[in-house]
C-alpha cells in the first residue's frame, strides 16, 4: 500500500459519522493516521467505525478537544448553532488548525488520477459503478462514495492511490476542493438553496469553477448531454468533452438495477473506465453484476403481502425517476409511494412538482416534514401543504403532520398494495425498518 505523506498524524472529526467523513476517517486510519471522532448520535456509520477500532464517543463534549491534536476535522454541516460548535471554539482556543474534509480531497486524488462525480442527482450510483468496474479490472481503486456499496462492503474502497474515484458533492461549493484529471456531471438542477440563494445561475456558476479544475487539454470532461444547464457552460473550456444522453447508452446494458435513470448512470461509468483503458467486456461484466446502493431501491422485505422497498430519494426529479424505474419493473402492480419531505426551504420550492411527481404512483402517502430545530425556523410550511398544491388530484396524495396518524394510515394502505417505496433523505426509513422489524 502506498504511503501518503500526509502530515499531520493525530485527527479528530467532528460529526465523523456523516456520509462523507465516515470515509476519510476509515482511509486516515488504513494510513496509519490517530483518528478519533464524535457525532450527536449512533448511527450505522458509527458502528461501522467502531468495529473498525476507531475511537469514537457519541454526543458532542468540549472534552473530546486536547492540546495535542494536531487537526480538528469538520463537516460542512457544522455551524455556530450546532450542538458540536463547543468543540470548534476550544480547538480555536487551542489554535488547533480546523479543516474541512475537503482540503483531504485534494491531497489523495494529487496521489493518483482523480476522478470526480458530481451532479444533482446519480453521483452516488454513479461513483459507485465506476469503483465496481475499476475493481473488477484490477486497479485497486481508493473511492469515497455517499452510500453502502455491497461490493465495497461500506462506504469506501481503500485501495492503492492510483486511481481515487470521490463522489463530489455541490453543497457548500465541497467539490470545488477536488483535484480531478477526469470529472463526471449527471445533471444540474435546483437544490442545496441554502448554499446557493440565487437559484439555477449561482449553480452553474459553482459548475463552472468545477469544471474549470480540470487541467487544460488533458483533462476529460463526462456529461449528460441533454442538460441544458451542463451545456451552456460546458463548451467554454479547452478539454476533451465525452457527452452521453438517452440515444447513446452504452450497448450491451443488462443491469440488475431498473430504470433509464440507472442506465444513464451506468453509460457514465463505462465512459470514464473506456478512457481508462479497461476492455468493454470487464465494463459490461462488472455493471451487469452490479447490486446497487444502498437505500437506491433497496429491498427491505415483506410486511404482510406487500413487498417494501426504500430509496434515498427526496427530489422531484428523483422521485419520478424512481418511480418510472419501478413502473418498468414491476408492470402491472399496485404502487404505493410513502414520502418523507426534507428541509423546509427545499420543500417549498419544489412543492408544486412534489405534488405533480407524487401523483404518478397509484397512492402516495406523506410522511411529517424532517428538518433540522434551529436552521429553518422562518419558514412555514409542512407535509400538508403538498397534498394542497395537489388541487384536482389531491385525492392521491394523503399527508400528515403526526406521526401517530401517519402510521395508522400506513397500516390501513399497505393492505392494498402489492409495492410500497419508501423515499427520503430524512428519518421515515429508520422509522419504518425498526418499526416493522425490517432491519437486515
Amino acid at each position: 500500500m502506498k504511503h501518503i505523506n500526509l502530515k499531520p498524524k493525530k485527527v479528530h472529526f467532528i460529526g465523523i459519522g456523516g456520509s462523507a467523513l465516515n470515509y476519510l476517517a476509515q482511509i486516515l486510519k488504513a494510513y496509519e493516521f490517530e483518528v478519533s471522532g464524535c457525532d450527536l448520535t449512533e448511527s450505522e456509520n458509527t458502528k461501522l467505525l467502531k468495529s473498525k477500532n476507531i475511537d469514537l464517543s457519541i454526543g458532542h463534549s468540549s472534552d473530546h478537544i486536547t492540546k495535542d491534536l494536531d487537526e480538528v476535522i469538520i463537516s460542512s454541516a457544522i455551524t455556530e448553532k450546532s450542538p458540536a460548535w463547543s468543540e470548534v471554539e476550544k480547538a480555536k482556543s487551542f489554535k488547533i488548525p480546523i479543516v474541512k474534509r475537503t482540503a483531504y480531497w485534494q491531497k489523495l486524488m494529487r496521489c493518483g488520477k482523480g476522478i470526480a462525480i458530481s451532479g444533482t442527482h446519480g453521483k452516488t450510483t454513479t461513483t459507485a459503478m465506476i469503483g465496481v468496474i475499476l475493481q473488477e479490472a484490477g486497479f485497486d481503486p481508493t473511492v469515497m462514495v455517499g452510500g453502502f456499496v455491497p461490493e465495497f462492503g461500506g462506504t469506501v474502497r481503500i485501495g492503492k492511490l492510483n486511481y481515487i474515484v470521490v463522489e463530489a458533492d455541490e453543497y457548500d461549493r465541497a467539490f470545488l476542493s477536488t483535484a480531478p484529471q477526469i470529472s463526471v456531471i449527471t445533471n444540474i438542477d435546483a437544490d442545496h438553496l441554502d448554499s446557493y440563494p440565487q437559484g439555477l445561475p449561482e449553480i452553474r456558476q459553482a459548475f463552472k469553477k468545477f469544471i474549470r479544475l480540470l487541467p487544460a487539454k488533458t483533462g476529460i470532461l463526462i456529461a449528460y448531454g441533454k442538460d441544458p444547464n451542463i451545456r451552456q457552460i460546458a463548451k467554454s473550456f479547452d478539454l476533451k468533452y465525452r457527452f452521453y444522453d438517452e440515444d447513446n447508452l452504452w450497448p450491451g446494458l443488462k443491469l440488475k438495477v431498473p430504470g433509464l435513470h440507472n442506465r444513464l448512470n451506468a453509460t457514465a461509468a463505462a465512459r470514464v473506465a473506456h478512457e481508462l483503458g479497461v476492455e468493454h467486456k470487464i465494463i459490461l461484466k462488472a455493471l451487469n453484476n452490479f447490486s446497487g446502493v444502498v437505500r437506491r431501491q433497496e429491498y427491505l422485505g415483506k410486511i404482510g403481502q406487500a413487498e417494501i422497498f426504500d430509496d434515498y430519494a427526496h427530489l422531484p426529479q428523483e422521485i419520478e425517476a424512481t418511480v418510472r424505474a419501478f413502473r418498468e419493473k414491476f408492470l402491472n402492480k399496485k404502487i404505493l409511494t410513502v414520502f418523507q419531505p426534507h428541509q423546509k426551504r427545499r420543500t417549498q420550492e419544489n412543492l408544486e412538482e412534489l405534488s405533480r411527481v407524487l401523483t404518478l404512483s397509484d397512492q402516495s402517502l406523506v410522511a411529517p416534514l424532517y428538518f433540522v430545530a434551529g436552521r429553518e425556523d422562518d419558514i412555514e410550511i409542512s407535509s400538508m401543504d403538498i397534498a394542497i398544491a395537489t388541487h384536482d388530484q389531491s385525492s392521491k396524495i394523503i399527508a400528515y403532520n403526526d406521526w401517530q396518524l401517519f402510521f395508522q394510515k400506513f397500516d390501513e394502505l399497505i393492505k392494498s398494495y402489492d409495492i410500497v417505496i419508501i423515499m427520503g433523505a430524512g428519518d421515515l426509513s429508520q422509522k419504518v425498518k425498526e418499526m416493522y422489524n425490517l432491519t437486515k
